[in-house]
Parts: C-alpha cells; sequence; structure tokens
C-alpha cells in the first residue's frame, strides 16, 4: 500500500529525506512508495487533475483583480490605492480560506460591510468567469470538486493510498474540507497533531484547530500525538515548549542554567552582536572543529540583517552560504531607473538629478552628438547647469522652458562641448519625464517604462562593450557586470509577470497615477529578488526562522531576539476585526475561523499571530543538536534602548529552574579595543597586541583585563605583519590615555592632556576665535561651548558640519527654518495692518487677524517651495496643513498674554556694523553682547537673531518679552527654564534676554519659549515666563534644586549676573584651550553630529551600558 507524507514546507521535505529516511534510503523513497510532498505541491497535483481547465493566479494577480473591482465597484472615495488593494486582498482571502461568502457578510455583519461584500460576490463572479484559481480559495474548490463523482485523482493517489498530515501550523476551514472529501477517495486520511492542554501559550491555538475539525464533522481524521514524543520517521518532532525545554534545557549536576550547550548574551548594538557571532562561530570552526555546513545563523527575517552577519562572519574567515536573493529594487540599474521615474511624478533635487545622470550606468544619447565623447556628461557642467536652471524639487515640465533660454544662450557663445553636452542630458531627460507624470492605464505605464529604460542606455540586451574596452579587465569588473545583466534580466522578468498578471486580472486598462504604479512595481519587484551565486561547499548556512522547521544542525546562533523582532508584529486587518469574525462565527453556529471557547457558546477570535510566532520559536529550538546560542541587542539603530523578547525571558527562567536573575546572559559591550582573547582577525588582534604591549602599565584595557606578554614576542609578530610601528604605537597610547579619562568620570577626574582635550597650543584657537577680523560668537556656539567643549571646537573652530540631507521629506532644520520665516511674515503683516495686540473678547478682530494670517502663510509657503528644497510635493502638502495649524496655535496662545505690541521679529544683535541703535525692527539692529573677563583680560563679543520681542510701546518700551519658537510641546519646553538646565544646557534665551536688556537698561525684561507645536489636551496653556519660574523656585514648591529667594530676571541676566558668570568660566576654558569631549548630561549626546568623532558612546565599565 502506497503511503503520501504532507510536510510543512520544502526545507521540511529535504530534512526529512536526509535526516529521517538517510541519504541511502532517500534516493529510493519515491519508487518505493513512500511519495513525500509540501502542501502546497499536494494543492498543484489535485489541481492539474481535479481543476484541469483552471488557472491558479498569484498574489500580484489578486491585487490587481482586487484593485480593478475595487475601482469598479466604488470602494471607498475611489477604489483606494495599491495599499488598499493589497489590505483588501489579505481581508478576501482570509473570508475566502474560511468558507465566507458575499451573502453571510451582508447578513451577518450589516450595512457597515456591505463594500465588502460585494466586493466579495464580484471577485467570485470575475474567477469564474476567467477560470482562475487563487491560493485561499483553492483548498475548498478541491473539497468541491472532489466530492464529485468521477473527479480524476493523480497518479499514485489511488483509493489504496494512505496520507499522514504533519507540522502543518495554520489550518483553515478549507484545508479541513479538503482533507475531510479527500478521506472519502483514499483508504485513510490521519492528520497529526500534538496533544497540549488549551490553555497553552505556545502551542494553544493548536487545541483551537482541534475544535475546528470538530465543528466541521472531521474530528475522527484527528490522531494526537504525546507532547514530549517524537514521530520518529515520520517527519519533524513536534514538542510544546515546555516538553521541548525539558527535554533540550537538561539540568546539569552543576546547577541550573549551567548547560555547555545552551548559551546566552546580549550585545551592545546589533553590529556588535553579529561580530560576537562570527567570534564564537570562529571557536566553533577552528577549535571545536565543528565543519561549517553544520552551523546556522539565523533570524525571523534576514531583511536588513543578512549584509550584517556575512560581512562579520566573511571578517571572520568563514565561508557563508545566502540562498535568498537580492532584493530587486536594491541593485545598482533599476534603483538608477527607479529614481528616475521618482523624478517624473515627485519630483527631485538638483543631488538627485546630478547623481542620476552622472552614474556610471547612465548612457544617454545626447553625450555622443554633442561632444560627450560617448560617456555620461560632466557632473561639475551637470552641477552647474541644475544651479542655473533653478532646480529644486518642482516637476520636469517646470524647468524645459529655463532649459529652453540656456540652450539659446549656449549656442550663440563659445560654450564648451561637455557644458552643450550636459545641456541636451537633462533636457533629454525632461523631456523623457514629461510623458511619464500624467496618469494612464497600467499597459501604457509599462510601455512609459520600457521607454525609460531604452532612453538612459539600461537595456539587458545592449552589451557594455565600451566600457569594457575602457577599463582594465579584473575580475571587479566582470562580477560587476555580471551582476548587472542579472539585475537586468530579472527586471525584465518582473516586467513579462506583470503583464501576465495584468493579462489574468484583466487590468490592462487599468487607470494609475504615476504613484500608484510605482507601487504595483514594486510590488511585482519583491517577488523577483536577484538569483544568488554559487552556493558553495562547506559554509556557514544563514536562514529565516521558517526555514528551521523540521531540520536538523550542529550548532544554531539564533539572533535578533528583541521584542519587535521575534516575536514580529502582527498585521492589523482593517476590514474585518475581531467583533466582525465572531458576529460570522455566530452566525454560521460554527467556528469558521480558529476560535476557542472563553466558557461561553459563541466563542472568540485567537490572536492566532502571536501564537504561531511561539511555535516558530519552539521549533526553532527543536534543530540543533549539540549547540545553541540565542543572542540580542540591547539598543536600536538609533541608539534608543530595546527590550528582550519575552521567548528569551521564558528560557531564562527555565534555565534558571524557575528564576530568570540564575540565568542571565552574557553581555558584550562596545569594544573598540578587543579583548586578546576574542580577537578573531588580523586587525582585531592587532588592535589587541598593540594595547596590551605599547599601553602603560596598568593590566586592564577599559573593561578587558588582559595579561601581559613579552614585548619583543609581540613586536616581532606586528613585524611580520608589516605593521608601522611608529604610526601604531602613539594611536594605542592615547587610546589609553582616554579610556583612563572616561573610567575617572571625566574633567573632574583626571588632569587635562593632549589626548583628553587639551590643546598643546591654543593660540590658532584663540586667533580663529578673538583674532583681527573675528566675528562675535554666535549664541548656538555659546550654547555648544556649554553643553559640551568638544561639540562647540568641532564646530565653531574647526567648521566640521553635515551637509543637510535632500530627501523626499523636508528635514528638521529646514523645516524649522520654514516656521521661523511663516511667523516672521506674519507678525510682519499683522503689525502694518494695525491688528497688534491681539485682545481676549473681540471675536471679530482676532477673526480679521486670522484671516490675513492665513493669507500670508499661504504666500510665504509658495515661495518656499519655488526657491528652496521642499521634498515631495504630496509630502510638502503635509507639511503645510502643520504649518498652517502652527500659525493659528501661536495666534491663540499670543491672545491676551504678554505686552502685545510688536519690538521686531528675527531681531539681530551683533551681527551689523555700527549697529548701536536699540530700536524697533526697521532700524539696524542692537548690538553685540559684550562679556569682559579682567582676569584674563579678553572681552567676548556675542551675536545673535532673537525669533520675537514683544512691547509695551515700540517708540518708548518699559516692558519686553523676549520669544524664543521651539517646535515641542509647551509643557516640555516650560522645563528648560528650571534651574538644573538653564543656563548650562539651554543658553540662548538668557542671552537674548541680557542683549536686550543691555539695549534698554530701564525697561523691565521677561522671556519665555513658545511652542509651535499645538496642544490638544491643553488648548489655552500659557507659556511660561522666565520672571514666574524664578518666583516658583524661590518659594522651594519643587524638588529640583531652586534658585535664591527673592531672585529677579535682572540678576540672572544682568552684567554681573549668573548667566555672565558661567559664560565667562565655559568660554575662559575654551580661551585656555582646554575642550574635553565631556557632555553635562547624556541627552547632550542623543542629536550630536560629532559622535562618530569624539567616540564618547564608546565607552563604558564592565557590564554597563555607554554613557
Amino acid at each position: 500500500m502506497e503511503s503520501l507524507l504532507v510536510l510543512p514546507r520544502r526545507e521540511a521535505v529535504e530534512a526529512w529525506h536526509l535526516q529521517v529516511l538517510g541519504e541511502a534510503e532517500s534516493a529510493s523513497a519515491v519508487s518505493s512508495g513512500r511519495v513525500v510532498t509540501t502542501l502546497g505541491e499536494l494543492l498543484q497535483r489535485l489541481a492539474a487533475s481535479a481543476l484541469p481547465e483552471w488557472r491558479i493566479i498569484g498574489p500580484l494577480t489578486e491585487t490587481l483583480l482586487i484593485g480593478r473591482l475595487a475601482r469598479a465597484a466604488g470602494f471607498g472615495a475611489s477604489g483606494g490605492g495599491p495599499g488598499t488593494w493589497r489590505a483588501l486582498a489579505r481581508t478576501v482571502a482570509e473570508c475566502r480560506s474560511a468558507g465566507v461568502g458575499a451573502e453571510l457578510v451582508e447578513e451577518a455583519l450589516g450595512a457597515a460591510h456591505r463594500p465588502l461584500a460585494r466586493l466579495l460576490a464580484a471577485y467570485e463572479t470575475a474567477l469564474s468567469e476567467r477560470r482562475l484559481i487563487d491560493v485561499a480559495g483553492l483548498p475548498l474548490r478541491l473539497a468541491r470538486a472532489l466530492a464529485e463523482d468521477g473527479a480524476p485523482l493523480p497518479a499514485k493517489m489511488g483509493p489504496a493510498l494512505r496520507v499522514r498530515v504533519v507540522g502543518l501550523a495554520r489550518w483553515t476551514y478549507g484545508l479541513v474540507r479538503l482533507f475531510d472529501a479527500l478521506a472519502h477517495r483514499v483508504a485513510e486520511v490521519r492528520v497529526h497533531l500534538p496533544d497540549v492542554p488549551e490553555h497553552h501559550e505556545a502551542y494553544g491555538f493548536m487545541a483551537a484547530v482541534r475544535r475546528l475539525f470538530e465543528g466541521l464533522g472531521a474530528a475522527g481524521r484527528l490522531e494526537l500525538v504525546a507532547a514530549e514524543a517524537r514521530i520518529g520517521r515520520e517527519g519533524p518532532r513536534a514538542a510544546d515548549l515546555e516538553a521541548l525545554s525539558r527535554e533540550v534545557f537538561r539540568p546539569s549536576p552543576e546547577g541550573p542554567g549551567q548547560h555547555p550547550s545552551i548559551h546566552l548574551f546580549s550585545a551592545a548594538n546589533a553590529l556588535e552582536e553579529a561580530r560576537e557571532i562570527a567570534r564564537r562561530v570562529h571557536g566553533l570552526v577552528f577549535e571545536q572543529g565543528v565543519p561549517p555546513e553544520e552551523i546556522v545563523v539565523a533570524e525571523r527575517t534576514l531583511t536588513g540583517a543578512s549584509r550584517r552577519l556575512v560581512h562579520a562572519l566573511e571578517a571572520a574567515g568563514l565561508p557563508v552560504e545566502d540562498r535568498r536573493g537580492r532584493p530587486l529594487a536594491t541593485t545598482g540599474p533599476i534603483r538608477v531607473l527607479l529614481d528616475a521615474h521618482r523624478l517624473a511624478w515627485g519630483g527631485g533635487t538638483k543631488e538627485a538629478v546630478a547623481a542620476l545622470l552622472s552614474s556610471r550606468l547612465v548612457r544617454l544619447a545626447a553625450g555622443e552628438e554633442d561632444g560627450g565623447g560617448g560617456g555620461p556628461p560632466s557632473r561639475r557642467h551637470l552641477v552647474r547647469l541644475i544651479e542655473e536652471t533653478g532646480l529644486g524639487s518642482g516637476r520636469p515640465e517646470h524647468y524645459r522652458q529655463r532649459l529652453a533660454d540656456l540652450s539659446g544662450r549656449a549656442a550663440t557663445s563659445e560654450a564648451s562641448g561637455r557644458y552643450r553636452a550636459a545641456l541636451a542630458a537633462l533636457d533629454g531627460l525632461f523631456r523623457a519625464l514629461e510623458a511619464l507624470a500624467e496618469p494612464a492605464p497600467l499597459g501604457v505605464h509599462l510601455e512609459r517604462m520600457r521607454g525609460l529604460q531604452r532612453h538612459l542606455g539600461l537595456d539587458a540586451a545592449a552589451a557594455p562593450a565600451g566600457l569594457l574596452a575602457d577599463a582594465p579587465l579584473g575580475r571587479e569588473i566582470l562580477e560587476a557586470f555580471g551582476r548587472d545583466q542579472a539585475a537586468l534580466a530579472a527586471f525584465e522578468e518582473a516586467l513579462a509577470d506583470l503583464d501576465r498578471a495584468a493579462e489574468e486580472a484583466g487590468a490592462g486598462d487599468l487607470e494609475l497615477r504615476p504613484g500608484e504604479f510605482a507601487a504595483v512595481l514594486g510590488e511585482a519587484l519583491e517577488q523577483h529578488p536577484v538569483a544568488p551565486g554559487r552556493l558553495r561547499g562547506g559554509a556557514v548556512r544563514l536562514l529565516p526562522v521558517d526555514a528551521l522547521v523540521g531540520r536538523r544542525v550542529g550548532a544554531l546562533f539564533l539572533a535578533g531576539l528583541e521584542d519587535g523582532r521575534f516575536p514580529a508584529p502582527a498585521e492589523e486587518d482593517p476590514f474585518l476585526d475581531d467583533e466582525a469574525r465572531r458576529a460570522l462565527c455566530r452566525a454560521v453556529g460554527r467556528p469558521i475561523f480558529v476560535v476557542k471557547s472563553r466558557g461561553d457558546a459563541e466563542g472568540s477570535t485567537v490572536p492566532a499571530h502571536a501564537q504561531e510566532e511561539a511555535m516558530r520559536f519552539a521549533e526553532a529550538l527543536a534543530a540543533p543538536t549539540d549547540y545553541l546560542c540565542l543572542s540580542w541587542s540591547r539598543t536600536d539603530a538609533q541608539g534608543r534602548q530595546t527590550v528582550a523578547s519575552p521567548f528569551v525571558l521564558e528560557v531564562q527562567r527555565v534555565l534558571g529552574g524557575g528564576d530568570p536573575a540564575r540565568a542571565s546572559e552574557v553581555r558584550i559591550p562596545l569594544s573598540p579595543v578587543p579583548p586578546l582573547e576574542g580577537a578573531v582577525t588580523a586587525r582585531e588582534l592587532t588592535l589587541a597586541l598593540s594595547a596590551e604591549v605599547f599601553g602603560p602599565d596598568e593590566t586592564e584595557v577599559g573593561a578587558f583585563p588582559i595579561p601581559r606578554a613579552p614585548e619583543s614576542e609581540v613586536t616581532e609578530v606586528l613585524a611580520g605583519a608589516g605593521v608601522d610601528l611608529a604610526t601604531l604605537v602613539p594611536r594605542i597610547v592615547g587610546e589609553r590615555e582616554r579610556f583612563r579619562f572616561f573610567l575617572a568620570g571625566g574633567p573632574a577626574g583626571t588632569d587635562p592632556s593632549r589626548y583628553t582635550g587639551a590643546l598643546a597650543d591654543p593660540s590658532p584657537l584663540r586667533a580663529r576665535l578673538l583674532g583681527a577680523g573675528a566675528p562675535p560668537l554666535s549664541t548656538s556656539a555659546v550654547e555648544r561651548f556649554s553643553r559640551c567643549r568638544f561639540q562647540g571646537f568641532a564646530r565653531s573652530v574647526l567648521g566640521l558640519a553635515a551637509e543637510l540631507p535632500y530627501e523626499e521629506q523636508l528635514d528638521r532644520i529646514r523645516k524649522g527654518s520654514l516656521v521661523h520665516r511663516v511667523l516672521e511674515r506674519v507678525f510682519e503683516a499683522l503689525d502694518e495692518a494695525g491688528d497688534l495686540p491681539l485682545t481676549e473678547g473681540d471675536e471679530e478682530a482676532f477673526a480679521a487677524a486670522q484671516a490675513r494670517a492665513r493669507a500670508v502663510c499661504e504666500e510665504t509657503l509658495d515661495a518656499w517651495l519655488c526657491t528652496e528644497h521642499a521634498g515631495l510635493p504630496v509630502l510638502f502638502e503635509l507639511t503645510r496643513e502643520e504649518i498652517r495649524r502652527t500659525v493659528d496655535w501661536v495666534l491663540e496662545r499670543s491672545r491676551g498674554w504678554g505686552p502685545g505690541r510688536l519690538y521686531g521679529v528675527e531681531l539681530r544683535f551683533g551681527m551689523d556694523a555700527g549697529a548701536g541703535d536699540g530700536g524697533p525692527q526697521g532700524l539696524q539692529g542692537l548690538p553685540a553682547l559684550e562679556v569682559a573677563d579682567p582676569r584674563r583680560g579678553i572681552t567676548w563679543r556675542i551675536r545673535g537673531k532673537i525669533d520675537r520681542v514683544d512691547c509695551d510701546d515700540p517708540e518708548a518700551p518699559t516692558e519686553l518679552w523676549v520669544i524664543d519658537y521651539k517646535s515641542t510641546a509647551q509643557g516640555e519646553v516650560d522645563k528648560r527654564l528650571r534651574p538644573d538646565r538653564l543656563p548650562d544646557q539651554d543658553l540662548q534665551l538668557p542671552l537674548y534676554a541680557a542683549a536686550v536688556a543691555r539695549a534698554h537698561p530701564g525697561a523691565a525684561i521677561d522671556a519665555a519659549f513658545v511652542s509651535t507645536k499645538p496642544d490638544r489636551k491643553k488648548n489655552r496653556q500659557r507659556p511660561k515666563t522666565l520672571s514666574r519660574e524664578l518666583a516658583d523656585r524661590g518659594k522651594g514648591r519643587r524638588k529640583a534644586p531652586v534658585w535664591p529667594e527673592g531672585m529677579t530676571v535682572q540678576d540672572l541676566i544682568g552684567e554681573d549676573g549668573h548667566v555672565v558668570a558661567h559664560v565667562r568660566e565655559v568660554l575662559g576654558q575654551v580661551y585656555d584651550g582646554y575642550v574635553p569631549a565631556w557632555p553635562v548630561e547624556e541627552a547632550c549626546c542623543t542629536n550630536c553630529e560629532y559622535r562618530a568623532v569624539c567616540r564618547i558612546a564608546e565607552t563604558g565599565a564592565a557590564g554597563e551600558e555607554p554613557s
């Protein structure tokens, strides 16, 4: 009698052949009657025999068909876009797998879900008319076909066949019906499920699956297997987490958590985690002799992690086998093509256009016609032309007239051939992109994309012979050409697949905007990764967790065990929530989704995703036989703290005999100098040995105790490796000094030295800050020096500053500049119109002022859009709406608050030569703020620009309020007036107030931060002023340090006040040449752009996080 064994996926079939049958026996497994297959292959076999005239469609066809029907039925406002279609496709698939039809949805859920019911009906009709089957509905349709008399069965599936199903995790209504129908056509169908209690956390949904079988009358097909047992030669073992823990985590005589095959560690970040994994794999291979092919490194998904892990393993001299293909959208030619397409519909920056046209992959005909030498136009000429064109973030058609003018000027001048080539390249590109910016049917979009590919010279059929002739023939160049050609070939397959899907779905005439077509194309590209290179034998395997089901490996490194990564978050269904599922179950009177009882009659849905994640983890734990290592990182890519996965906590509980603290992990800190015993690469070994031999006499480098070695031996090793000792020794000594500085607690614990921020000769610094012609220091520079001397030194003395990125959305700095410009124009217009002060109670006058402010806001935003970088237009519209709310919010806050009249906006002090008049904004500005240092015989001059100054009388003010805009919530910015922050961290506002006070010595001065972020909870929260903060602190109402009782604003900002004394102390240290990398608090490092230079975050005592 023949037998058929159905396993979850292809990896499980391979593992069953090689490990259950054995290599010799697996070759004859099929011929001897034991047919092994996956669920997908079984469905394909059955469909080919029972439904020969039907075609099984893929997810791309489903999405396009759903999109066409949603547009035709008016689902939502306009049928939605590709994102909505994908969500609808998931909902429709779940309904079809559960046997839910349109009538049931409308009857059970009512009018609220009537659009979904109409979509289900139209979808079923379209499938029947086109003789199509989707994957979700295939099991149920096969069950109906097999129930008919005379339906054929595929070969080797005669009446005498016995079918055993093992290890399927997600059972649906359709699958249960299919195997029940199959049982009537063959000798026997048995479904093996683990016998676990219903309340069990890891396998609880298996009990719900049993309830689903019982509700459909198929409980007789089940065979429950004891949780502790293995299914032996029938396939992968099915053990629940608790039983698996008892088997894998065997307690040793040395105590709980001491089993030698189980290892847990946490690393400071993901990069350090990859390095530690590489060190441990290196030890297994080269010290313990474990074959590399028996070692697997796995994560929940390898997206974004594979490159990091591969780099770390290959740096340790280990070959890596990664069977996953590279995402097609990230390859060089396709990325260039997608960037060009984005320019057509989303606009682009001058940097994006220059990078596109100067790419080695782009071969424009314009370069050959105009003397460009046949190659890409000169980047210098491109940037020059783009600047002359005024290219910002507009569309291609915006620049055609300007290009025509430039072409005429170039034709009558002696412009170089490269300049004319660049001009022709720009004109040709914009001409080609204009056609891509309009909505069109899907078929037209595909033809346009192929035309753009030909225009850019990105044609897979075009041999790159010209570039090969110009470049030296080397392996790297040949590999690059191979990668490019493979990517272009995969791109052609993706376009052909999209053509085929459009034909199957009847969506060739589906009208799409360019952005919607880009989303559909992106989905097609996801299904066509570039095939990986040749697989190498004897290599460490890199696998996702799903591929571990059914495998048996010698050693497993399971990485990325942070909460939010594993278990992975579930995707929410916006169209069919839990309440709707419960209603459908009640309407049918039996479970059609995977449900379990809560003690009531109707049942309730189970969070199946979370329970499936637990089963994935349990199956992963079952894979290794000799060695298991679980790891996670304590911070993410942005430096934020992460939390270990709940699976890790469960493992620690089991290892610790119920006490997780007894099975704590090994904590791997950031280590710029690796430990000697952990060095696996030549570079790490060089650093470790050099730090040991040539450093000071201490036997500890940071957190790493290192035994000393004879200097002569290490010197010989380093010299033999070609290390330049004359260059290396000073660097190592400097690193040792820096470690001592950090471990001693900064400047207070050590004397200044050249390695810890003390300049050997401060005279160049003094000349830069105080020399002839040196401008006054800005308030932002003084604040940087106050927060961290090194930060101020890097920016104000060395001039190190990162360029602002040109991204699709406005960055934080540009957005802040735009908000300041809008508010400046708004208050100037209100002052000129006589709308100030904004008083409470006069609603008509306030409405008129608000209307004028909104008009000025729109004019300013339009001007910015034409002259500055604004990002994608669709994203800028969101910014525009946000700034509109900001204007309304600031006006609302200004009603009845403060003096009310305007003294100046963007008021400068110390910026104009001869500025000595302290009048309103129309005059030159205020004089520089001077801070004398009698001990050193110098005077510091400080300049700045104040966002807004209010007064009672612009001509003769007796009361002035200094206002500084901030983008955080008002409650947060008010905290910046506290004495534990002022003036060490927030120094600009008191400096502004001091400058105004010097210009008007007789006036009453106050200051406040005003938030530009609307606060819905506290709609009329007034900004807190400096005088009020001083009064509250002087009374000792808070737990924070208090100001001296009776202290006034003048006492704080006056010539002998606290602020001036603090500035004198900070700048005095800078004048003396002491600029250590030591911030006043950790928050100063959060957004610091110099972290890679000072590396202060890479230090920390043993077992502690970086500080």
